[in-house]
This record gives C-alpha cells, structure tokens and sequence, in this order.
C-alpha cells in the first residue's frame, strides 16, 4: 500500500506498513503502526507528511531487550523471544504503577516445581534431583512470561522457572524504558541479542 499524505482508513486492529522512500518501487526504509493505535502517526514518504488516521490511542514505544554477561544464552532467547511476541501481538502495555507480585504465588511456584521433579526422578535418579534441587533454590527465579510491568496478569499460568541473573536483568532493562511513559502506552519489543543468536 502507498501512501501519498492523504488519510486512510483500514481495518481496526491491523498492522500496516509504509515505504519512507519517494519511489516506493525502490527498497526504502519502512516504519509500522496498529490501526487503531494511533492518530496522526507521521512518516515523510519524498518530505511529504504521511498522516495515518486511526482510534484514538498512540504509536507503539519500542523498548530493547538486551543480552549481557552472565546471561546463558538459551534463557535469555526463551525471555525475549517471549517477549517480542506477545508486542508483536499487540499484548503488552505499560502497566499503570502495578502492585509487586504476590511472594507468596513465586513461592509455591518454585516449591510445586521442585516436587514435580523429585516425585518423577527421585527413585531413579536421585543425583539429578539434588543437582535440579541446587540449580531451582539457588540460580532460577520463578518469571512471569508476560511481565507484569508489561500488563501481564500474576497468576500461576503465567510462571515458569528461569534463571535468575536473565530474569532480574531483563526486568530492570524494560523497567528503565517505561518507567517515564504514560499509562496503558503499547509497547513492541527488540531483542539485542548475542552475536550467533538466532
């Protein structure tokens, strides 16, 4: 679709996609917007204003996610991947000042974790479990997936055992980004990962 300065109207709740190149038969640069998250989302296609009219909210902020030491590879790529999907989904906002998650529910998430693991391998393989018992109480979180930070909901189903370091990293990055936005802001996700991520 090319857009020539003109209003649009598209379907609600869409993603489209605009060249910022005057010829836009030429590769170009192209920037993307959810209609029905924005009035007035600019871009210059050849310095001419390209004006997408849509529902009333704003533009999705993009925050970074970044990998750095200490971070295993694997679990930063489960968090952020995570992540990128449910903005690229248009599931994420910044959170209106939430509550801190209820200690109580990350608790028992780690405990239930660990008596799953030992009622499955214990008679079998004792060695795993004290080595899995070791690695869950003293290098992984429980994590929610969808960060509350990000309106995700602080409920069980929203857990899973990550390690710690990643987590608490990766929380404090996003945090830093948002903390300054408005209320219910939309948010997309980069991922900055390692140099063979993939």
């Amino acid at each position: 679709m090319v857009f020539d300065g003109s209003g649009v109207s598209v379907p609600a709740d869409a993603w489209i996609r605009w060249h910022t190149h005057p010829k836009p038969a030429e590769l170009g640069r192209t920037k993307r917007v959810r209609v029905g998250a924005a009035i007035g989302c600019g871009a210059a296609a050849g310095g001419v204003p390209v004006l997408v009219h849509n529902d009333n909210e704003v533009c999705p902020t993009s925050i970074t996610v970044s990998w750095g030491p200490g971070m295993p590879k694997s679990q930063f790529k489960l968090k952020a991947d995570a992540l990128k999907q449910l903005g690229d989904e248009g599931k994420l906002v910044k959170a209106p000042n939430s509550l801190p998650a209820r200690a109580g529910i990350e608790k028992g998430y780690k405990q239930d974790f660990f008596k799953r693991v030992y009622v499955q391998f214990n008679d079998k393989n004792p060695e795993f479990v004290a080595a899995t018992c070791r690695r869950i109480f003293g290098d992984m979180n429980p994590d929610h997936v969808w960060e509350l930070q990000l309106g995700g909901p602080d409920i069980r189903s929203n857990l899973h055992m990550l390690d710690a370091t990643t987590s608490q990293a990766i929380g404090r990055q996003i945090r830093q980004q948002v903390m300054h936005l408005p209320d219910y802001s939309p948010i997309s996700v980069n991922i900055q990962g390692p140099n063979d991520y993939r």
